[in-house]
């Protein structure tokens, strides 16, 4: 039996969506503050059967193995990854078998309001509940703006930014706000994922995405920052930013890095931990990073992490999309291993994470 840090009793949850865009789930498990994921239910991908379970993601080994057994009864049933990419049929289906055994069902799918009605009314009427999660919602009218300035935070601000998508900056964000509180110091956090609630700190804001003006925008998270550090009273807040923070180029643009800009204006970071793909890079290619981080994002304390994805070009261009290739753990040690510009840390290594944090916690220390 797992236990909240209030001893109440985590629900006991089986994974029935789990892909790239979810997988932290898996790897931080220890960290949801809702559920405990007894298994993964994956009908019909053969690859994956009795291999551990952080295969998908090519990361260490977590000592759990695909099954199509499991060895404790579920109560809740995680379907989504935050994305819109799901075919409703298939959908509604499983929201029918699960809900009719009395499970209840945990969206993180980005859902049409129809489609959200439909299953909705499924699960009422199996009496069981319906859970979304697609990101921080606001009441503007009880949020205060002033038009003209932004507020300064009182307390260090870490972002956690990325060159392109798919850089496991959530992973980033968990890792290093574990490791602050393992030190005695009190941590809020918005993580880069709108489920990111799961893991009992802040989604990111739904609005970012939306048709707001983007001053407004911007004015609008600098209260949301503000409002968070008055009434959970931190040490240090960590930020997790969606998207990427420059053009990769004149193809797939990255939406030209606005949304990172954007949060660094609303709250003016202390430090930014920038993740790469997975690559070659030279001395110019940091010097131009350090050059854009400070002069876009308006700090000059930089930590470098790499992922082990990258974006295969041809692949993305034949299907008008980014599409990504993710490379074993041990090829990415090695690149990492071959980089002498920079220090560099491998953001699929916990112990590595922690040692960035250390010298982030040292470097704040002294500023």
């Amino acid at each position: 039996m797992i236990l909240k840090e209030n001893n109440i009793r985590k629900k006991k949850a089986l994974l029935c969506t789990y892909n790239l865009n979810n997988y932290v789930l898996v790897r931080y498990r220890e960290l949801l503050s809702e559920y405990e994921i007894i298994g993964i239910d994956i009908p019909g991908v053969k690859f994956l059967k009795n291999r551990d379970w952080a295969y998908l993601y090519m990361g260490e080994n977590l000592g759990k193995s695909f099954s199509e057994k499991y060895d404790e009864d579920y109560e809740v049933v995680i379907l989504g990854d935050g994305t819109q990419d799901y075919d409703f049929s298939i959908l509604e289906k499983k929201v029918r078998e699960f809900s009719r055994v009395g499970k209840d069902i945990c969206m993180l799918y980005e859902l049409s309001e129809k489609h959200a009605k439909i299953l909705l009314k499924l699960c009422l009427d199996n009496s069981v509940n319906f859970y979304t999660h697609t990101g921080m919602k606001v009441d503007f009218p009880k949020v205060e703006i002033d038009d003209k300035r932004i507020f300064e935070m009182d307390v260090p601000v870490i972002l956690v930014v990325g060159i392109t998508e798919q850089t496991k900056k959530l992973d980033c964000v968990l890792n290093v706000k574990s490791h602050f509180e393992k030190c005695g110091y009190k941590v809020s956090a918005i993580g880069s994922k709108k489920f990111s609630d799961l893991f009992g700190i802040h989604a990111f804001p739904e609005f970012m995405y939306g048709d707001m003006r983007e001053d407004k925008k911007i004015l609008y998270f600098n209260a949301i920052c503000k409002n968070i550090e008055y009434f959970e009273k931190p040490d240090i807040f960590v930020i997790g930013v969606p998207g990427g923070v420059v053009s990769y180029n004149s193809s797939f643009t990255n939406f030209f890095g606005i949304l990172p800009y954007e949060i660094s204006q609303a709250v003016e970071p202390d430090h930014v931990i920038t993740i790469i793909p997975y690559g070659e890079y030279d001395k110019k290619f940091f010097e131009e990073i350090a050059g854009m981080v400070k002069y876009k994002l308006g700090c000059e304390n930089i930590s470098y992490g790499m992922t082990n994805c990258f974006i295969d070009l041809n692949s993305s261009k034949q299907e008008n999309k980014v599409q990504y290739c993710n490379l074993r753990f041990e090829d990415l040690e090695k690149k990492i291993k071959n980089i002498e510009e920079k220090k560099v840390y491998n953001v699929l290594s916990d112990k590595q994470l922690t040692e960035m944090t250390e010298e982030i916690i040292e470097e704040l220390s002294y500023s």
